[in-house]
């Protein structure tokens, strides 16, 4: 009898010991959190990051060095080790590995968005607004940066925006009524500035592609070229790479299909010299069209919303609400219909499309049902 209390009570002690480290683990985690959030918010307050000028390539090192202050918040917040600015006194190349805080800053929209979820579905506009357009802000923070793979990191950011708001709509009911006509507004100018952002900084990537030195470009083919393959002078295919990216940053926002058949079809061509694709243009005309089509979907979302609190009802037809800039795009097409409490908005381009629907919000906190519905385990304040 006593050797079994003795095991229980050893068994118990366990228990506990586990509780504790989970608990000690988890308060850490929470911290570790709101430090990430607290430099995050920091470097888009205190940011003086923009974008070059439009058609006016800024090299890579300049600029990094230009916003030194503003990189090394967003060092801290995304816990990587901090750029080496002195990497690039006597060269302007830069690798994805020299910006390796981009990788993270994934991470820290997700957190932000976790928090708007969880701030619409207690009713806090405040702390929500603030979750939005920090997440907002911060890709914008990026939108300079003169590499491709930056640019293909923002679409992802946008994708993961777009599906946490829906996400939120989903799970909280119509739960963004919450937002004032005024706070709906700073919303769309947020989201409009966004959309210009990923047009400059696409054609700025490009432009910067097209604009590396020979030497580097052949150095990097004669890695990846087809085995047996024989290319003495790699200055034409050199030539031919810059062409097109060239070409790709000029086409970028037109419509013209024809001109895209042509780009590709000499994309194709140029590809077959190596063992991977060099050379995507496709890919990136839809990473931008996908970017641009969830940026105005959300758009159309809030200005639905700020509709419905000033009307009752949703509207029914795009046209009594829609921005004239939107529906007079012909690059992309979006379809709306809606009813008193639900509406739908589909685009033509492929897996974009948002749906309003009508659910009876949660009466369970997000954070006790679901742990993986917030990072911060109870309510962390994220003051405006």
């Amino acid at each position: 009898m006593i050797f079994f209390r003795q095991r229980l009570l050893m068994f118990l002690f366990c228990i506990f010991l586990v509780h504790a480290t989970l608990m000690a683990d988890s308060a850490l985690d929470r911290a570790n959190t709101q430090t990430s959030l607290k430099y995050l918010k920091a470097a888009t307050r205190y940011s003086d990051l923009s974008l070059p000028p439009q058609n006016q390539w800024c090299t890579c090192a300049p600029y990094l060095k230009q916003h030194k202050s503003t990189i090394l918040l967003l060092q801290q917040a995304t816990k990587l080790p901090p750029v080496d600015f002195s990497r690039y006194h006597d060269s302007n190349m830069l690798l994805p590995k020299d910006i390796g805080f981009i990788n993270g800053l994934s991470e820290c929209i997700r957190l932000l968005m976790l928090d708007f979820t969880y701030a619409v579905n207690t009713k806090q506009e405040s702390r929500a607004k603030s979750a939005l357009v920090t997440a907002l802000k911060t890709n914008s923070l990026i939108a300079g940066v003169p590499l491709l793979y930056a640019q293909l990191c923002r679409t992802g950011i946008i994708s993961i925006i777009f599906e946490r708001i829906q996400d939120t709509v989903d799970l909280t009911g119509n739960g963004l009524e919450i937002f004032n006509d005024a706070t709906i507004q700073n919303f769309c100018v947020l989201l409009k500035q966004q959309e210009k952002e990923s047009l400059a900084g696409y054609q700025n990537s490009l432009l910067n592609e097209s604009q590396i030195p020979n030497s580097e470009l052949g150095n990097y083919f004669k890695v990846h070229t087809v085995p047996g393959l024989k290319i003495n002078d790699y200055t034409a295919l050199t030539k031919q790479y810059r062409a097109l990216c060239k070409l790709c940053a000029e086409s970028l926002d037109q419509p013209s299909n024809k001109v895209w058949l042509q780009i590709s079809n000499e994309a194709n061509a140029f590809n077959r010299h190596f063992k991977t694709k060099m050379i995507t243009p496709i890919d990136w005309k839809y990473n931008y069209l996908k970017t641009i089509s969830d940026l105005r979907i959300l758009r159309i979302v809030f200005e639905a919303v700020k509709f419905k609190n000033r009307h009752g009802t949703f509207p029914h037809s795009q046209e009594q609400f829609v921005p004239e800039d939107i529906r007079k795009n012909g690059f992309i097409s979006f379809y709306y219909t809606g009813t008193r409490d639900t509406f739908k908005v589909t685009s033509s381009v492929k897996n974009s499309s948002f749906e309003y629907r009508k659910r009876k919000p949660e009466t369970q906190s997000l954070e006790n049902k679901d742990q993986t519905l917030s990072p911060f385990g109870v309510p962390v304040p994220f003051n405006k």
